[in-house]
């Protein structure tokens, strides 16, 4: 849906990078985060209606933040796009555990994360995965 607001959380700044251009190109306006204090801090104001995350950030727990956002009913029906490294099946499984709406294993294509967060901005809860999930 083009014009909704998404919420980029990612340390990496070439993966940040890479997420903001793609979801840019589409028409979304894009907000971006490099870690969990800058997130709340963007959430403090107007609230995005997706957020993509990855589980590892430095010197937080992705999924800890996810935690807290379910908890908070300013932003527990927010969907969640969960970004990962960790694609394991028991890494799957706890991550869509926690409470996303999608899970992308990495590398993922442009078009796998296109996907993801436009399914969620029309409703749908579903389970994405990128390669090897």
């Amino acid at each position: 849906m083009s014009g909704s607001r998404v919420l980029v959380v990612e340390d990496n700044p070439v993966n940040r990078r890479l997420a903001v251009d793609v979801l840019r190109a589409v028409g979304y306006e894009v907000v971006e985060a490099a870690g969990a204090p800058e997130a709340r801090d963007r959430l403090a104001g107007s609230l995005p209606d997706c957020i993509v995350l990855d589980v590892r950030l430095s010197g937080a727990d992705g999924l800890a933040l996810v935690e807290e956002l379910r908890a908070d009913h300013r932003t527990a029906a927010i969907p969640i796009v969960v970004t990962t490294a960790l694609a394991m099946r028991t890494d799957r499984e706890r991550i869509l555990q926690a409470g996303v709406d999608a899970y992308l294993a990495k590398p993922f294509l442009p078009e796998q994360l296109r996907q993801a967060v436009g399914a969620l901005l029309k409703g749908g809860r579903e389970r994405a995965e990128g390669p090897g999930g």
